[in-house]
């Protein structure tokens, strides 16, 4: 078909093509040659159209010397704003020049970064002494034959209240998510100068290791371990006594090491039971507890302890950021 040459026609009916038909023809004919023209200049690497005006003219500000730049510094400081760390990559680099949009769209895209909710890591988890407490109670644990799933009782204390509810909720957009819950029942008598009760003791621990060992002696469990974690009261005479007269043997996690005690996983479970249905008006707490303990079946406590077994090679390795 030779465009250039065009000339209107009648049609079957005898009119002409109207001056509004050549002059939409003219335009469609000059879109088809730019595109082909895109096309052939590009050597075919861009199809027809593909190739806009506005990304043609718009220069790459950010480069990858600058995507190394970020990532190390996310690296170094996780929950750094975009604010900061755009003013330091024009620091480092002078005459950059970025918006926070284009930089949030440069981390997520060439950085392969995205902004998640950020969980706490004490850095006495990775001491050397840390690393090497594990190692070394792990080496005792296997030298005494310590097996999780046989010889083992877990014991530990968790706290609860009436007002535990799930971390995130529903709500319409633009709205904050609010779970109304009821106030704590208790009494609050500041006035009076005498001292407040204190919390959990080695004597509250002793009363109920005791009961523990009442139970394992009935079903004739004598000389378990009794696995108790770091906590500066289990570690009192007063509780290492009791258990060894009683004829079991006292069993401490390394510090900073809750990914080696299953029964951490135990009270996760029964926590998000609780956080499920809210408490209103006329639950109490402890019904709701022992409802939720009843949920906790032995294919859970065996993929728990499976689980927690599994670091021990990590410890005797030394392996850092275990969680």
């Amino acid at each position: 078909m030779d465009f250039i040459n065009y000339q209107p026609e009648t049609d079957a009916y005898g009119y002409a093509d109207s001056n509004d038909d050549m002059d939409f023809e003219s335009t469609a004919i000059d879109t088809a040659y730019e595109l082909i023209n895109e096309f052939n200049s590009s050597d075919g690497t861009v199809l027809p159209g593909n190739n806009s005006r506005k990304s043609q003219n718009k220069a790459k500000k950010l480069f990858p010397v600058h995507s190394e730049f970020l990532i190390q510094l996310f690296d170094q400081n996780p929950s750094i704003v975009l604010e900061q760390a755009r003013i330091q990559l024009c620091e480092r680099f002078p005459g950059l020049e970025i918006s926070i949009p284009g930089l949030y769209k440069h981390i997520r895209e060439k950085c392969a970064l995205s902004l998640k909710q950020a969980t706490k890591y004490t850095a006495e988890r990775d001491s050397l002494r840390t690393l090497q407490l594990r190692f070394d109670i792990i080496t005792q644990w296997k030298a005494n034959g310590v097996d999780f799933k046989t010889n083992c009782v877990f014991v530990d204390e968790a706290g609860f209240h009436t007002q535990m509810i799930r971390g995130r909720a529903w709500s319409k957009k633009g709205d904050p998510a609010v779970v109304q819950v009821h106030t704590q029942k208790g009494v609050n008598d500041l006035d009076k100068p005498k001292k407040l009760p204190k919390g959990t003791t080695a004597y509250h621990i002793v009363k109920f290791m005791n009961v523990v060992m009442d139970t394992l002696d009935k079903h004739d469990k004598k000389g378990m371990f009794i696995v108790l974690d770091n906590c500066r009261i289990h570690h009192s005479q007063f509780v290492t006594d009791v258990i060894t007269r009683r004829g079991y043997k006292a069993l401490f996690m390394p510090p900073y090491s809750p990914f080696l005690n299953p029964i951490e996983e135990c009270w996760s479970k029964i926590k998000k039971l609780i956080r499920r249905n809210p408490l209103d008006e006329r639950d109490t707490l402890t019904p709701r507890i022992a409802e939720a303990c009843l949920k906790v079946t032995v294919e859970d406590c065996d993929g728990w302890i499976r689980h927690a077994e599994t670091y021990w090679d990590r410890c005797l390795e030394k392996e850092l950021r275990l969680k």
